[in-house]
């Protein structure tokens, strides 16, 4: 990949990112995903082969929660008349 699909940037660096994964209800972080970072806009652009080991991590962790780490996180509503 050469250039950034949503700002057309060509300034494009892999990292190890984290990120957030839903699998049916639940949610998953997984945590050093090698990407292709556009360092302009933030995009994260994955492998094939990365995307589809994402997707066993994921699945694997939804099915056995107890072999992970876990993170407690608020869950807050959006209001536009507190936000404001």
């Amino acid at each position: 990949m050469k250039k950034c699909y949503f700002c057309h940037s060509e300034n494009l660096k892999e990292e190890l990112v984290d990120f957030d994964f839903w699998w049916g209800d639940r949610l998953v972080l997984l945590k050093s995903v090698p990407a292709l970072v556009c360092q302009d806009c933030g995009e994260k652009y994955f492998t094939p082969d990365v995307s589809e080991k994402m997707k066993k991590l994921a699945r694997k962790a939804a099915a056995d929660e107890s072999a992970y780490e876990k993170l407690n996180v608020p869950i807050v509503p959006f209001d536009e008349t507190v936000a404001a």
